[in-house]
């Protein structure tokens, strides 16, 4: 996933991207943002129109982005997330080795 959409997202921007990678992770198509499959550019400019075309829409999905953003995507919280995998790995292992 692009730092570059994270920090779109972060600073309240309702975006709109090709629907590839890790993309779907950050954006939820039409609530804070909107996914596009990469050769589909009638789609493209439809999206495009309607985030342009409708400003109260745009701000509520960079709201919405930016919560997101902060929520799943912070440095807090994924260092969070991170130590949890750590910690699941450990005591796995740790079953393992009792086991054996």
């Amino acid at each position: 996933m692009p730092l570059a959409l994270l920090e779109a997202m972060g600073a309240g921007l309702c975006c709109c991207v090709s629907h590839v990678g890790g993309m779907g992770e950050a954006i939820q198509h039409g609530l804070n943002g909107y996914l596009c499959a990469p050769s589909d550019v009638p789609k493209w400019c439809e999206q495009i129109e309607t985030i342009v075309g409708n400003p109260a829409l745009r701000v509520e999905m960079g709201q919405r982005a930016r919560d997101l953003a902060h929520e799943h995507f912070s440095i807090d919280s994924m260092a969070s997330s991170t130590i949890a995998i750590y910690r699941d790995v450990m005591r796995s292992y740790q079953r393992q080795r009792k086991i054996a």
